[in-house]
């Protein structure tokens, strides 16, 4: 039998030596490259924390103002409907003229830019938290009912009838036909606004708590 001579044995640990060096070097590669890929998600997931904070504390803003321009219709519907209502109405024709020009299509639609974004890229699954990733996916079939009614109050805000009454028509009495028509559609607006606003305190509870889970205020 042929023996290997000391040549041969040098070379053998030689290149083994060498193999030993990239499999070092590429395992390094990669424990950098994911220590790196790592680093970036963190930062990443920083900025998208920041960034739901702010559009939870916008949408937040925004409800709040709807909501009081809401709760200002009802009451100026209520207390008209009522007076209208008696024998002799006190109401003026200016007042009842400014009835047809309330914003009745004022609504509150949610900024959801960043959430939307977040579900549709896969960056979610960044958001170490399991109840912000919950909440976020789940954002529009949580305020879904607030949505509907809010949808329901726009679609119907140029309802014909409430454009076929003049306002010296509400002094007549008994109210005309057209007249008693368009009171009964104020008071259904009257009725959902006021459930839309019930329903927004469930929506502000949402946001605060995206915006809480977020590192917001």
């Amino acid at each position: 039998m042929e023996s290997r001579g000391p040549e041969a044995a040098s070379s053998s640990v030689e290149m083994i030596r060498e193999v030993v060096v990239i499999v070092l070097s590429i395992l390094i590669a990669f424990a950098l490259d994911a220590g790196w890929e790592a680093q970036q998600d963190k930062s990443r997931a920083r900025e998208i924390l920041n960034d739901l904070a702010s559009e939870a504390a916008g949408n937040l803003e925004e409800l709040e103002i709807v909501t009081e321009r809401q709760k200002s219709r009802v009451y100026r519907i209520e207390a008209l409907l009522e007076d209208l209502q008696k024998p002799e109405s006190s109401a003026g024709v200016d007042s009842i003229a400014a009835l047809g020009s309330l914003n009745l299509s004022s609504a509150f639609l949610p900024s959801t830019g960043v959430m939307r974004e977040l579900v549709a890229t896969g960056d979610i699954r960044l958001l170490e938290d399991r109840e912000l990733r919950r909440r976020i996916a789940g954002f529009n079939e949580a305020i879904g009912s607030y949505l509907g009614n809010t949808a329901a109050l726009s679609e119907r805000h140029l309802e014909p009838t409430r454009d076929q009454v003049e306002p010296e028509d509400w002094i007549e009495r008994p109210l005309s036909e057209n007249a008693r028509e368009t009171a009964n559609y104020f008071t259904w607006v009257a009725g959902m606004t006021r459930l839309v606003v019930a329903q927004s305190q469930g929506v502000a509870d949402e946001l605060r708590a995206i915006r809480r889970l977020a590192g917001g205020m």
